[in-house]
């Protein structure tokens, strides 16, 4: 577990060293990383991620600043899901 609390500071420090991302497909708009997304690493909705998703998480986090700086929108849609407008993007 102290490997897990080594590796967590690891990757909350460079999420945090992040602070905004412009995202190409988006038409350049910012993406913000911020504690809300960070916690979104850690927690669901309804309660704790599994310690194994939340590894396996933290080592895709290094992979952000390219996987943005290079990515294409492929598809575009809203839809309705209780009574609120969603996007989703591909």
């Amino acid at each position: 577990m102290a490997n897990y609390w080594k590796t967590y500071q690891k990757v909350k420090s460079f999420y945090f060293s992040l602070k905004k991302l412009n995202c190409p497909a988006l038409n350049n708009q910012e993406i913000i990383f911020n504690q809300k997304g960070f916690r979104h690493l850690l927690r669901k909705h309804k309660g704790k991620r599994y310690i194994a998703d939340q590894i396996r998480r933290f080592k895709l986090i290094f992979h952000i600043p390219e996987a943005i700086s290079n990515s294409i929108m492929q598809d575009y849609e809203k839809k309705q899901y209780n009574n609120k407008e969603n996007h989703f993007w591909t």
